[in-house]
């Protein structure tokens, strides 16, 4: 589909009293194409890792599951992360019980916007990470569904060389919450795994669909 639309685009040039609408014409000058907002009309990095419409304080219009680093099973997290997802209600009360944690951030790693270099990227997720491999071996033992902590990455994540935000982006450092496809393969696990048999988004407990029965339980 993107193709196409470039192919659109491409076919005429655009016409300067349209240019200042945000429109123009292509395909001949048969159809007028629009550029829309980016904080209304997001994509999965503006949504979930630069949080536009969550900055600005507006509602979107749609979200796309783009920018993610986990297949199928990372959209659907992305979204359930987002509170934009609806399951069954037995997920938000599920009878095996649930575990939570709060981290420890190692927060004196975090560096100036533009100084956040690899290494204290590395061990600031590395120790978060760590912390949750605990988890995760505690709740396999007590036979309950972990909670993901929310996670903070001192560095965006991008398919190509990058110096820590995506190019050309408005990406605040950290990312805070950071997206837990960032830092873990939900798709690997999802292979052999059933992923809502084993946790619940970070963002769970906020969750109005998630009942004040079990968000009262939590000590």
């Amino acid at each position: 589909d993107v193709l196409k639309i470039g192919g659109l685009y491409y076919k005429t040039p655009s016409r300067p009293e349209l240019q200042r609408k945000r429109l123009f014409l292509g395909y001949n000058k048969t159809v007028a194409i629009g550029i829309l907002p980016v904080s209304t009309f997001c994509s999965g990095h503006t949504y979930f890792v630069q949080r536009m419409p969550q900055q600005r304080g507006v509602e979107p219009y749609s979200v796309h599951t783009t920018f993610q680093y986990s297949g199928a099973a990372g959209k659907t997290h992305r979204l359930r992360e987002g509170m934009l997802w609806e399951d069954e209600g037995d997920y938000y009360d599920p009878p095996r019980g649930l575990l939570v944690y709060k981290p420890t951030i190692l927060r004196h790693l975090i560096q100036p916007a533009g100084k956040m270099d690899l290494k204290s990227h590395f061990d600031l997720v590395n120790g978060q990470l760590v912390q949750l491999r605990s988890a995760f071996l505690l709740a396999a033992r007590l036979g309950r569904i972990l909670i993901l902590p929310p996670m903070v990455c001192g560095l965006d994540r991008y398919w190509a060389p990058h110096n820590g935000t995506l190019p050309g982006s408005d990406t605040k450092l950290p990312v805070d919450p950071c997206p837990i496809d960032h830092v873990i393969d939900l798709e690997g696990m999802s292979r052999t795994l059933n992923l809502t048999d084993m946790i619940r988004e970070y963002s769970f407990l906020s969750n109005p669909r998630t009942s004040a029965k079990v968000v009262g339980s939590v000590r």
